[in-house]
């Protein structure tokens, strides 16, 4: 059963073909740190996971469905990075499942 239909939200994750897209460019461009902007309940960055990257992922809403080892900041965007830059994180690949903030970039 998917994440969303378990907890009784609608649809609108990020679908199989896209998380197989996402997990191959983790693997063949071997990005390691993974800013995830938008995670709804976390199908892409879960892909992204298993890919070898460490996730870490924004949203205003949390549903409470990413497992551990995913690092979930339950703020917007560019509270997230605020925070991230202050611990000195290094990111080497972004994906916004979102429209980022003009404030975020």
């Amino acid at each position: 059963m998917l994440p969303h239909a378990r907890h009784g939200l609608p649809g609108g994750s990020t679908g199989n073909p896209d998380c197989a897209f996402l997990y191959l460019l983790v693997k063949a461009f071997q990005r390691r740190s993974i800013f995830e902007v938008g995670t709804y309940v976390g199908t892409s960055a879960v892909a992204m996971a298993m890919a070898g990257g460490h996730v870490m992922t924004c949203d205003p809403e949390d549903y409470g469905c990413l497992p551990a080892g995913i690092r979930f900041m339950h703020m917007p965007d560019d509270e997230a990075l605020g925070v991230l830059r202050r611990e000195g994180a290094s990111i080497d690949m972004v994906f916004a499942d979102w429209v980022p903030s003009a404030d975020a970039f």
